[in-house]
């Protein structure tokens, strides 16, 4: 899918009325990290010259691969101030976003793949400017 194709499949999913709240088109650089075992993971910090939403909060991607059927487990933690909030898209363009697992300010996604391939983990946080550094794992299973 071409990045225009997936930003207008993208806009289409924000119009929906059950739509999740947050659907910004992310430009990412091509050459993001790729956790190549599960359960790794791996550390990174938002920081200014990253990559961006449309609404100004840094991103970092990383891919990983999963086969349709496999439990997937995303956790985005940040030791220090950083308000994580975690983006994951399947190769199908479906997106599932978290902004705090449970009581805590740390992200989590959890979910079967519905589509074999590559999927991207999108690690930015809540507010725009936010910076600092944060751990993601991610385990398929």
């Amino acid at each position: 899918m071409t990045r225009a194709a997936l930003l207008v499949a993208l806009l289409a999913l924000a119009a929906c009325e059950d739509a999740p709240p947050r659907v910004d088109a992310v430009e990412v650089d091509t050459t993001a990290a790729t956790v190549p075992t599960s359960g790794t993971a791996h550390r990174g910090e938002l920081a200014a010259g990253d990559s961006t939403l449309a609404s100004g909060e840094f991103a970092d991607e990383v891919r990983f691969t999963a086969r349709r059927g496999q439990r997937v487990v995303v956790d985005l933690t940040s030791k220090l101030d950083l308000d994580t909030y975690l983006i994951l898209r399947s190769p199908a363009g479906v997106q599932h976003e978290n902004d705090d697992a449970g009581e805590s300010s740390h992200s989590r996604v959890e979910v079967e793949a519905d589509t074999s391939g590559t999927w991207r983990a999108i690690a930015t946080s809540y507010e725009a400017g936010q910076t600092g550094p944060y751990t993601l794992r991610i385990s398929v299973e």
